[in-house]
């Protein structure tokens, strides 16, 4: 079995987006957006799973005037999947925010036929299709459109 979770990581909530691709041809994607609570109980489940790779959004600051004030919790996400995760997964992917570009809402509905309904689950989706289209899996792109989507 093939699986790889994407993650767009935001103050209040963060998009998730599962994918798994059976050798049965049964495959799923779970595209939805979680808490950070709930996401912290997904960090912990996927230390006793196996995922082939782990795709999470990147931060870049442009304007220091943003860490200024509130906690930046985003930050403190990508910190937390950095440490938690490189340890445990080799394939721990960071992604920046502009290749989200390449998939609007238009390129994900003509190339899958589905979108997720939230903007989180939607961005975790662009950095799925981002990073299996940048690294050669057209195919797998293609198994995207049969699968049981979710979300």
């Amino acid at each position: 079995m093939n699986s790889m979770i994407a993650i767009d990581p935001g103050g209040t909530h963060v998009g998730v987006c599962l994918m798994q691709l059976r050798e049965d041809g049964n495959n799923s994607v779970q595209c939805f957006e979680a808490s950070l609570d709930e996401f912290l109980a997904i960090m912990h489940q996927t230390l006793v799973e196996s995922f082939s790779v782990i795709i999470y959004e990147g931060f870049r600051v442009r304007d220091l005037g943003a860490l200024v004030g509130e906690r930046p919790l985003t930050v403190e996400l990508i910190g937390a999947i950095r440490l938690v995760w490189a340890f445990h997964h080799p394939n721990l992917v960071e992604q920046l925010p502009s290749c989200k570009t390449a998939w609007p809402d238009a390129e994900l509905m003509r190339v899958l036929g589905w979108k997720p309904r939230n903007r989180h689950a939607r961005d975790a989706l662009r950095h799925l299709c981002h990073y299996l289209a940048r690294t050669g899996q057209h195919g797998t792109i293609e198994q995207l459109k049969t699968a049981n989507f979710y979300g």
